[in-house]
């Protein structure tokens, strides 16, 4: 029976059910497995129902049923993900206590079948839409909520209660499109000690965010989408950072041992004004930093000092849209060089949807940086190359200052996600403009024979045919 047990429950949970056909000795074994996973595949049969609300209730019923035939076995993990708010409250909180009852270690409650932002658009759009589902943390105490060890929450409501006296062994923590203020989540996460991941998606009411300093074994933190947020206090002990948003400013009480950072931002218009401005002054330098931007206007940085001593990896993502004066200028990121002195490799990703023709000999001297030899730098890798003016600067200005270069790679073709298809047409003749462009002109200031100018052709379909 052990045996038997174990195997289906690696199963499916709709698989492990069918095996109740077999014989009468099977019919209960599926009642022993230890996950539990409730959506529409697993739980709802393909039929048409009359009105939402009916089919609400039928999986209501359908789950009801599957839990009546437990026998008290034990949950190690139970997700539920269905369209429920606060009208199903009731059925809601006697899963989360038998989640408590078989000290389930894995809690999963995604109460929308779409994404938080499409709920949070349908709330604004119809201000009498039923209340999201309200957690009832008044069910867990320091005894039976100390078995979780993972909860992920979506689109319900969090209101802590004073006597709150957390998750003892909380290590992951998710919360998604859950309505929860800044207190209220700052008291949350002061209460689960040994919490080392939170993820926070489309919390519309965060303004600011506070990891205290009691959650010292916070080492992952992930804020995807919060419309309001505008600053961060990070805990010291935080190892990853990732973000996407609007511009936010971090900043640390004590010296942060941040070694990670990707950040990709949704309306900055400069990716050096937010890396020189922003980060640099805000928190303790990453070994590594990935930022992802689309660049309106141009920013010149400090040339003064250096900002990031223990940088080793920066990987840039840069969406240029604006063809002026003003707008983005290549050859301002060849600052990072003395900016990031301790930098072993950079990555470079653009894609431009301005329109300039590739350099030539007629377009005048190239512009030249001030000298400032980099002896860490060893490997660059450069794509959305179109041989335009200033990423040609760029590009001469890295190869003549790195004087441990061991590799770097020019090649014409995007490797990022483009905003528009409408240009492809002229995708062919741009990858060629800057093959030539960066094999005539670059091969100069390759001192050490590093340079490799190539497109990345993609690997092409093979087709097996059997005879």
């Amino acid at each position: 029976m052990d045996v038997l047990c174990s195997v289906l429950s690696q199963l499916p949970m709709e698989e492990a059910v069918k095996t109740s056909i077999l014989s009468c000795q099977w019919k209960y074994i599926w009642c022993h497995q230890t996950s539990l996973n409730f959506n529409c595949k697993t739980i709802m049969p393909r039929v048409a129902w009359s009105t939402r609300e009916a089919v609400r209730q039928e999986f209501i019923k359908r789950v009801n049923a599957v839990l009546r035939q437990r026998n008290g076995a034990g949950v190690e993990k139970m997700n539920i993900r269905f369209d429920l708010d606060d009208r199903h409250a009731a059925d809601v909180d006697r899963w989360v206590n038998l989640a408590i009852a078989s000290k389930t270690k894995v809690l999963t409650l995604e109460l929308w079948l779409d994404s938080p932002a499409i709920v949070y658009r349908l709330r604004v759009s119809d201000p009498e839409r039923m209340e999201p589902y309200n957690f009832p943390f008044q069910l867990f105490d320091e005894c039976n909520g100390s078995h979780l060890r993972s909860l992920h929450l979506s689109t319900v409501s969090l209101k802590l209660p004073t006597n709150f006296k957390g998750f003892l062994n909380l290590k992951k923590l998710y919360l998604s499109g859950v309505s929860i203020t800044d207190e209220d989540l700052g008291h949350f996460v002061s209460k689960c000690s040994v919490l080392e991941f939170l993820g926070v998606l489309f919390c519309t009411m965060l303004e600011t965010l506070t990891i205290p300093h009691s959650a010292n074994q916070l080492k992952h933190l992930q804020i995807r989408c919060c419309p309001l947020l505008h600053k961060v206090r990070l805990n010291y002990s935080l190892k990853m950072l990732v973000y996407k948003g609007p511009v936010t400013y971090f900043v640390s009480d004590r010296t942060s041992s941040l070694t990670d950072a990707c950040i990709n931002l949704l309306d900055v218009r400069t990716s050096l004004k937010h890396l020189f401005a922003e980060l640099s002054g805000s928190t303790s330098c990453p070994k590594s930093v990935a930022t992802k931007c689309r660049d309106l206007e141009r920013s010149i940085p400090p040339r003064s000092s250096t900002c990031f001593l223990g940088l080793r990896h920066v990987k840039l993502e840069v969406t240029i849209l604006v063809s002026s004066e003003s707008g983005t200028d290549v050859l301002d990121l060849g600052h990072l060089l003395k900016a990031a002195p301790s930098m072993e490799k950079l990555e470079l990703h653009m894609w431009m949807r301005r329109k300039h023709k590739p350099y030539c000999r007629d377009d005048g001297d190239l512009r030249i940086l001030p000298a400032h030899p980099h002896s860490h730098l060893k490997l660059v890798h450069i794509t959305g190359f179109y041989g335009h003016k200033d990423q040609l600067e760029l590009a001469d200005h890295i190869l003549r200052n790195c004087v441990v270069l061991e590799e770097m790679k020019v090649d014409p073709r995007v490797a990022i996600e483009k905003l528009s298809t409408s240009e492809d047409e002229y995708e062919e003749s741009r990858n060629l403009d800057g093959l030539r462009v960066a094999s005539e002109f670059l091969h100069d200031a390759d001192r050490h024979g590093a340079l490799t100018v190539s497109l990345s052709l993609p690997r092409p379909k093979v087709t097996m045919i059997w005879i």
